[in-house]
């Protein structure tokens, strides 16, 4: 434990330089936030020292934090649906809860399917590029078409009950 951590907060040494550098100021800086956030009120862009509770871009390579994304979106929909009444969830005020969700299944799907085209290049398989799933931008059927070509390259069977359980739940976001 560093000398300068809060209590029960363990931090590591300062490494020399670079990528290591970066790693551990953004450990260091979510262990400063962790203990901000047990101390003070709900806030964003709360002042911890030289940044603020909030580092939206802290993955060094996004496309690989896809899924953090995807959970927040997700965790957010959830909380914003439990947290609102009837009235308020009427008409339009559906529409944030909803937007939510959707953008939570696009990334998850994104996730999946940019990992899976690794997956079949290694195995020499055709697959659409990372560039390709990315340039579908916020189509989810085009996502999931990938998805259901994807099942079928890996030789997963792709029933007709979960293209229609599954593709009931899509059209709703649609």
């Amino acid at each position: 434990m560093n000398k300068d951590s809060p209590p029960g907060v363990a931090t590591k040494r300062r490494p020399a330089g670079g990528l290591a550098q970066m790693a551990f100021d953004q450990h260091n800086f979510r262990a400063r936030c962790l203990m901000q956030t047990e101390t003070s009120e709900n806030g964003l862009f709360v002042e911890t020292g030289n940044l603020s509770n909030v580092v939206l871009n802290w993955i060094l390579e996004p496309i690989e934090g896809l899924q953090f994304y995807a959970k927040s979106y997700h965790s957010a929909a959830r909380r914003l649906l439990e947290k609102s009444s009837q009235v308020e969830l009427c008409d339009t005020g559906a529409c944030p809860v909803v937007f939510l969700y959707r953008h939570s299944l696009e990334l998850f799907l994104k996730e999946i399917l940019i990992g899976g085209q690794g997956i079949l290049r290694l195995e020499g398989k055709p697959f659409r590029t990372v560039e390709e799933i990315l340039v579908r931008q916020h189509s989810l059927s085009d996502s999931w078409n990938d998805l259901k070509d994807f099942y079928m390259q890996i030789d997963m069977q792709w029933t007709e009950e979960l293209g229609r359980t599954a593709g009931s739940s899509r059209s709703s976001f649609h």
